[in-house]
């Protein structure tokens, strides 16, 4: 059960060092605690919160569930700017895209190993060997220079990875294609953007906190990618090597609240500010492909593609992982689908 923070606490900070999933926050100012309900847990393997047993006044209290409907007076503008035809849109589709990808849709079944600083690390080699990618994990993607995971915290980690994270990348390698120096330029996307893609603002079965925590978590997994790599001269384009950064840049997460008569604060909403990785600077730049010193590569993305991911993840993983592989593998048109 999620707990929140009622109205008289305070601040003596007794229970943010308890929190054993670090759900309780405070603003930036370092007044008025609250709780992240798409961290809490309620403690679920002890007795009782942690943070119930340390507060002096009380001011923890279960979650009651949200009545009513949200007030869309309170949550940014649900414009979509992506799949404006309501069928495809373009997306980065290089090969820093397509092995993030398979990252994401394999997990542990690639041959992850422990690298010379004892993390784990992936390594896919490129064009006959003569150049490579390395893969590496996150600890945190929202720090401003994430580290990576030792060998059983990045195992662990994997393990909880979920197949439809990929929706999330591919979202994001679209969003990529609708600004001029996507290494720079940030966007936005919400959660109301991210249910109308994935077709999840039809689902009856999950309360709004339950989709919350879903879009939270596949965006958190497909930001925990770090990637390093060395390439090769390709026709007139010089080989260069990129130091260890980011693939998905988590800027910022804004949490929305509405405060209901009992004084109980409800998150209804969440927007996160994403900006794309230095890879972009050398396989998503319009202007120096102009000059054949970059690379300019991407592909057509079908809605339909993330409607089936996130349909047929649980019963068809494998046809999941190949419809995934086609996606990059052909050359779809605009008015091309891709099903199984």
């Amino acid at each position: 059960m999620t707990y929140t923070i009622k109205d008289g606490c305070v601040q003596c900070d007794n229970c943010r060092p308890e929190c054993p999933s670090g759900a309780i926050k405070t603003e930036p100012e370092g007044d008025n605690y609250w709780i992240d309900p798409t961290l809490c847990d309620g403690c679920e393997d002890a007795e009782s919160p942690k943070c119930v047993e340390v507060c002096s006044i009380g001011a923890l209290t279960p979650l009651q569930a949200k009545k009513g409907r949200c007030k869309s007076t309170l949550l940014p503008a649900a414009i979509l700017d992506i799949f404006l035809n309501g069928k495809t849109n373009s997306f980065a589709s290089s090969m820093v895209m397509w092995e993030s990808c398979n990252v994401l849709a394999q997990r542990q079944a690639l041959p992850w190993q422990a690298d010379a600083t004892g993390h784990l690390c992936y390594v896919r080699t490129v064009h006959r060997g003569r150049g490579e990618m390395r893969f590496r994990l996150a600890v945190n993607p929202e720090a401003p220079l994430p580290r990576p995971m030792k060998v059983d915290e990045g195992k662990a980690a994997l393990g909880f990875f979920d197949i439809r994270a990929t929706c999330l990348h591919l979202i994001f390698a679209a969003y990529a294609t609708t600004v001029d120096c996507p290494w720079e330029d940030e966007f936005v996307i919400n959660d109301q953007h991210i249910e109308q893609y994935l077709g999840l603002d039809k689902r009856k079965d999950l309360t709004k906190l339950d989709k919350l925590r879903l879009i939270k978590d596949l965006v958190y997994q497909a930001c925990h990618l770090l990637v390093s790599l060395d390439w090769p001269r390709q026709g007139k384009v010089q080989p260069f090597s990129l130091v260890e950064h980011s693939v998905w840049e988590l800027l910022h997460i804004q949490y929305y609240f509405e405060k209901d008569d009992q004084g109980y604060r409800h998150l209804i909403g969440l927007s996160f500010t994403v900006r794309t990785g230095i890879w972009a600077k050398y396989f998503l730049n319009k202007q120096d492909y102009r000059r054949q010193t970059a690379f300019y590569q991407y592909g057509i993305l079908p809605q339909s593609l993330l409607f089936e991911v996130m349909s047929n993840w649980q019963q068809h993983e494998g046809a999941i992982r190949l419809l995934l592989w086609l996606l990059f593998k052909l050359r779809l048109g605009g008015d091309h689908r891709v099903t199984i």
